[in-house]
């Protein structure tokens, strides 16, 4: 989550509950926090099934997919603000990072 508060995402702290149940309206960026733990836990179990270490750098290109792909719905529906209002923070982050 560091890079995420590299970027201007505040994080606060995150205990057991937190990951298990997300946060909910503590911070303003929880849906983008939300949206990486669930993806990060998701990218954790991918990768114990494949029986290989889950790595940060393959975990932002795996949210880079993500964010391409929200991208790509977000302009048919016509929801380009909605979308760019909740990946904001984020973008240098995906964009820059290896």
């Amino acid at each position: 989550m560091s890079w995420l508060r590299d970027n201007n995402v505040f994080v606060g702290t995150i205990d057991e509950s937190d990951l298990i149940l997300g946060k909910f309206n503590i911070v303003n960026d929880f849906i983008l926090i939300n949206h990486i733990l669930l993806s990060g836990k998701y990218y954790i179990y991918c990768r114990s099934c494949l029986n290989s270490l889950p790595t940060l750098g393959g975990f932002i290109v795996r949210t880079r997919r993500v964010y391409n792909i929200e991208l790509h719905i977000a302009r048919e529906k016509n929801k380009l603000l909605a979308h760019l209002k909740k990946w904001e923070k984020s973008i240098n982050a995906l964009i820059f990072k290896q």
